[in-house]
């Protein structure tokens, strides 16, 4: 069977092309929607009482620049950009009271980077409100003047607000030591007379008639729920113990419930009869207030962070990312998911360590070091073998900061295996779009080759003829010379044809003279066929490029001039070529009519042609234009052939091409 013509070759490549755009595009969408679960982590972090900074600080104290801020610095009132495009914000947001405190501790640590930054201080929004930071970080040292600084800022206003109110508690718990509150009773077990100190004793609520009561009384006093506990207490102790310990609830006459704590001991005659209980009693309902408060803070705390904790885990289990946290030793902890043929046990309380190549198992050191000791965010691409294959993986590493101190580390990985496949097979493609480009430019110059030293020397072999012919009939006043005049114009038309299809195949001022001279040459013919001024300016060397690349920059300034004559409505362009080291800019500029690239059909090959052409050989290309303010093409190719890119890159990864 004859193997396909190159056509047929073309057209099965498009197909392939066009197969591997439609997997790009399911590719994007993927990556779009990892972008928006990631929007949904980075919302949830900016929820968090909390924003981490990076800081670069001078160590004599003369320099100062903010390397990242984290967005939930919103909660203080400010954005992240507010603070990169003026880093002296961070100063003038604390509070001037808390201002000295806070450069005595930059000072001592500039002048020791071991000591820990640590402080609580208070930081004024734009509005004026005022809220409660506790800092943390810890330096790193980056050169020999800079120390580098990596932290969290929390917001802890509610617990200084907490602290306050307990502080407050504890005031009104002095004051209820005060003898308005506090009491001492002597209880004659004898008679079950009472002797107070005070006739305002705390239980009562109210002055007694009386400093001397019998006992009924004070059990009348007592919260009904509690009275049978504190008489059963009571006998217990008179009975068999010596010391009485206990808090109770009693009801005063407004109806208000307070709490008591009793602290009395028992005195015993010669036969060990109870005779005397000697204690004391005062007042703790402020103190059992203020419990009460931060139980309940507590209980609402607990149930906030389950809930952020509930977040977080569904937003793990739900995210196509294999997600672990390591500790400082590096060993595994958690981990959302596992390769197929991976269990979570296999995985959990082993070093991550374990699961590297060796080929890979030094940088991975060198990057957990880094982020584990340093505090670096590291990247980098692995291969991970499980029982069905081989993943190929994108990891990126941070670290666990808790205190401004270094816990462990999280990592999230991608499995890029399927976007590097395609990769492959895009590489694959595309080296043989060149090989066959190659072979097309080949067939055009042995086409151009045939039709120039072919059918053009016959042709100007027969002008010849018909010029001598012409002047034998002239002389002789032939009928058939007007006949003949006509046949050598014809002749003449068809030479100069000729050449132009030669040119348009592949010029071959090209092979004799070199690109800069092909290029003059083009300008010429635009200049001769349409009367179109072709302006070509060129620097540089070009003798040295691989032909196919001459030819590809031939073809990009030749489709670049052609649409500028033809759809600019202006008779001039003007062509820039330069080279400079390994890179090559080619400029086409008009000052015409411009057009909507965004409404230019795909079946218009002339732009597609441009930037496909620069992408195949390893450049880019770029078209500005809008209406009425003319185009700009500016195209830019490295200078050494990408063929060898390719092949080197198609021989790492042959045996996985499908």
């Amino acid at each position: 069977m004859d193997s396909p013509s190159p056509s047929q070759q073309i057209a099965q490549l498009e197909q392939r092309l066009r197969e591997s755009e439609s997997q790009c595009a399911q590719l994007q969408q993927e990556n779009n929607d990892l972008t928006a679960q990631l929007s949904s982590l980075r919302g949830l972090a900016e929820n968090l009482p909390c924003f981490l900074f990076q800081t670069l600080n001078k160590i004599d104290g003369t320099d100062f620049s903010m390397t990242y801020v984290g967005s939930g610095i919103h909660r203080f009132g400010y954005s992240p950009q507010e603070i990169y495009d003026r880093p002296e914000l961070m100063i003038e947001m604390i509070h001037p009271d808390d201002r000295g405190a806070y450069f005595a501790l930059v000072d001592d640590c500039l002048n020791d980077a071991s000591l820990p930054f640590q402080i609580d201080m208070r930081l004024v929004s734009p509005s004026g409100d005022i809220r409660w930071g506790r800092v943390r970080s810890s330096a790193v040292r980056v050169s020999g003047e800079y120390l580098q600084y990596n932290g969290v800022c929390i917001d802890i206003t509610e617990e200084k607000l907490t602290a306050a109110r307990l502080s407050e508690s504890e005031s009104q718990l002095k004051l209820a030591l005060t003898p308005r509150d506090f009491g001492a009773f002597i209880w004659d077990l004898t008679t079950d007379l009472v002797t107070l100190n005070s006739s305002m004793f705390p239980a009562f609520g109210r002055p007694t008639d009386s400093e001397v009561i019998h006992v009924r009384e004070f059990f009348t006093a007592v919260h009904p729920d509690d009275r049978q506990r504190v008489r059963e207490v009571l006998e217990r102790v008179i009975a068999s113990e010596n010391a009485f310990e206990d808090e109770f609830r009693v009801v005063w006459p407004d109806g208000s419930i307070h709490y008591l704590s009793d602290r009395a001991v028992v005195q015993r005659d010669a036969t060990g009869r109870a005779v005397l209980m000697c204690g004391v009693c005062w007042d703790v309902t402020p103190l059992e207030q203020a419990r009460g408060e931060l139980e309940n803070k507590v209980v609402e705390k607990s149930v906030e962070l389950e809930a952020i904790s509930a977040r977080w885990q569904a937003i793990s289990d739900c995210s196509p990312d294999f997600i672990m946290t390591l500790d400082r030793d590096g060993v595994t902890r958690y981990i959302n998911r596992t390769a197929p043929g991976v269990t979570v046990e296999d995985v959990l309380g082993r070093p991550m360590m374990d699961f590297a190549t060796p080929e890979d198992a030094a940088a991975i050191t060198e990057h957990m070091r880094a982020t584990l000791e340093n505090g670096e965010m590291r990247s980098w691409e692995t291969k991970f073998p499980h029982g069905d294959g081989v993943l190929d993986l994108l990891v990126r590493c941070s670290p666990l900061v808790i205190d401004g101190e270094i816990q462990g580390a999280v990592i999230a990985s991608t499995d890029v295996s399927e976007l590097r496949k395609m990769q492959r097979r895009q590489a694959h493609d595309e080296q043989l779009l060149r090989e066959l480009w190659q072979l097309q430019e080949k067939e055009r110059q042995l086409t151009a080759l045939e039709i120039h030293d072919g059918f053009v020397q016959y042709v100007v072999g027969a002008q010849f003829a018909f010029d001598a012919v012409r002047y034998r009939l002239q002389d002789e006043q032939h009928p058939a010379l007007e006949d003949q005049v006509k046949g050598l114009e014809m002749l003449r038309s068809a030479i100069v044809e000729a050449r132009r299809t030669i040119s348009r195949l592949r010029p071959l001022v090209i092979d004799d003279d070199g690109l800069v001279e092909s290029l003059r040459y083009l300008a010429a013919e635009e200049s001769d066929r349409y009367g179109f001024d072709a302006a070509i300016e060129c620097e540089g060397e070009y003798e040295d490029l691989d032909p196919l690349l001459m030819g590809a920059m031939f073809r990009i300034v030749q489709e670049g001039v052609s649409n500028v004559r033809r759809h600019s409505g202006v008779a001039e362009a003007h062509v820039k070529v330069k080279r400079e080291g390994d890179r090559i800019a080619i400029e086409i500029q008009d000052n015409g009519k411009g057009f909507d690239l965004s409404k230019v059909s795909n079946e218009r090959f002339g732009v597609r042609g441009i930037v496909e052409r620069a992408r195949l050989f390893g450049g880019s290309a770029a078209i500005d234009s809008a209406p009425g303010k003319g185009t700009r093409i500016q195209v830019k190719l490295p200078t050494l052939a990408r063929q060898t890119e390719l092949h080197a890159l198609l021989q790492t990864m042959a045996p996985n091409l499908d």
